[in-house]
């Protein structure tokens, strides 16, 4: 099913460890094999204008901003 996103693992545990430890829930980065042919080819697929690249920008930004603080 072309867009349809069906978790393989179970789903949910990046939010409750984030909950757990009082800590922000930073992306939801897919499983596609897209990403992993973009990081062996030296093309990240973060550097494209595609789907599969905007949770890494989103990432980025946050970062960037220093959203994040430890």
């Amino acid at each position: 099913n072309c867009g349809h996103h069906e978790p393989i693992f179970a789903s949910g545990g990046g939010e409750l460890m984030a909950k757990t430890r009082k800590l922000p829930l930073l992306a939801h980065v897919p499983l596609a094999a897209p990403i992993r042919a973009g990081g062996d080819s030296g093309q990240p697929v973060a550097l494209s204008d595609g789907e599969l690249g905007e949770p890494f920008r989103k990432l980025a930004a946050i970062v960037r901003r220093g959203a994040v603080r430890g």
